[in-house]
């Protein structure tokens, strides 16, 4: 049995392996996909309902080198102020709130 091709030499990976090999989270690179920002391909038999999506890594690889030089905008991290806090009470930064409500709220 020929030994897989390590990351460098794959053309296609699952988000668990896409996601070692850049460093980015699975939850990230599911954005990113829906977003049309990295190519992906839902592999599955012809009348199955279920696959496997595969990443395109030469994309990824293409988002990533998109940054290289980009400045931050730094203000993007700050928070703001909400409604409903009290005095005393930090808003919770945009980079750290959930995007999704946790179940049973």
């Amino acid at each position: 049995m020929p030994a897989k091709p390590s990351p460098a030499e794959a053309k296609w990976a699952t988000y668990k392996v896409a996601s070692q090999y850049s460093g980015l989270s699975t939850r990230l690179l599911e954005d990113l996909v829906k977003d049309g920002l990295v190519t992906s391909s839902l592999v599955r038999r012809p009348g199955c309902v279920r696959g496997v999506r595969l990443l395109e890594l030469n994309s990824l690889q293409a988002f990533i080198e998109s940054g290289i030089g980009v400045k931050t905008d730094m203000s993007a991290l700050e928070c703001s102020p909400k409604k409903g806090l009290e005095d005393g009470d930090q808003p919770i930064p945009k980079s750290l709130a959930r995007r999704t409500p946790l179940a049973g709220s």
